[in-house]
């Protein structure tokens, strides 16, 4: 697979936070918070889901971060661009 993940690349429920030196497992963080080492390949094939679900109140603030980054979104839209 030819596909390049890089430091901070969120894939899936994941953000990548290093690379094995073979750049075949990464050490990421899931959606829930906690730190795992997952190969590169199931990364990227889906193989792998995040440990558990998100709690209600972490459910809510990333609801409260995405509605505030498309409020800004649209409130910087312009015709054209």
């Amino acid at each position: 697979m030819t596909t390049m993940i890089t430091l901070g690349t969120f894939v899936g429920g994941y953000q990548i936070l290093s690379l094995a030196a073979g750049g075949k497992t990464a050490i990421v963080t899931c959606r829930c918070g906690g730190t795992h080492a997952v190969s590169v390949e199931a990364l990227l094939a889906g193989w792998s889901c995040p440990a558990r679900p998100l709690p209600p109140d972490r459910r809510m603030a990333l609801a409260q971060e995405s509605d505030e980054r498309q409020r800004r979104a649209d409130r910087d839209w312009r015709p054209g661009r």
